[in-house]
């Protein structure tokens, strides 16, 4: 139970001068109902599959080859242009302008230390991404795909609600033409993917 009344929790919204609208908006993103995410709360929440596919295919890597670790991976990834400019169009800002890296001595930094910090910076947080549990669903899904995410309608914010739709049950919901899919399509697609989400891994069925 908790410890305010509603009645406390409006008189002290009064006393701050709150904007009703706002406070109403902060409670509907608070609970995830009755709301539409916004194109901005889509594009944050869809940073996982950028990356992920990024670096399964090994983006700034010159040799493919060569066995390297996953936080060199996702270095070579921070440290192309291509990534800052994805950056900027899923965070609407400069690569620069993270909370932390702006909280720091970034500014005092020379222009080498100033990249180094911000390299380092985003590897961590890139490296942090993969390890959470959608950023190892997403990697794992990757793998046995040959590298694909499945194909999905739809163009920029549209597409990556469609994609996290689908990627959220690929074994069972969502068919070539994205929706519930037939008997008939769930053998083909379990012949094409023999592989099933269990425990939080992909398991290849015999």
């Amino acid at each position: 139970m908790s410890k305010h009344s509603w009645e406390t929790v409006l008189a002290k919204c009064k006393e701050l001068d709150l904007n009703p609208d706002s406070i109403l908006k902060v409670a509907q993103r608070m609970s995830g109902k009755n709301r539409t995410e916004t194109p901005k709360e889509i594009l944050r929440a869809s940073w996982v599959y950028d990356v992920a596919w990024h670096i399964y295919h090994k983006t700034g890597t010159t040799d493919h080859k060569k066995k390297i670790t996953q936080t060199k991976l996702v270095r070579n990834y921070v440290e192309t242009q291509h990534y800052q400019d994805n950056y900027k169009v899923f965070f609407q800002k400069e690569w620069d302008q993270l909370p932390s890296i702006l909280k720091s001595n970034f500014r005092n930094l020379g222009a080498v230390g100033q990249k180094r910090m911000l390299v380092q910076t985003h590897t961590s947080n890139c490296v942090k991404l993969l390890l959470s549990e959608q950023g190892k669903e997403n990697l794992s899904w990757l793998i046995i795909s040959g590298g694909s995410y499945i194909e999905v309608p739809g163009t920029k914010t549209e597409y990556l609600k469609n994609l996290k739709k689908a990627m959220s049950d690929p074994m069972k919901q969502f068919g070539k033409n994205f929706g519930p899919m037939t008997d008939k399509e769930v053998e083909e697609f379990k012949k094409e993917y023999p592989w099933e989400y269990v425990k939080g891994q992909w398991v290849k069925k015999d």
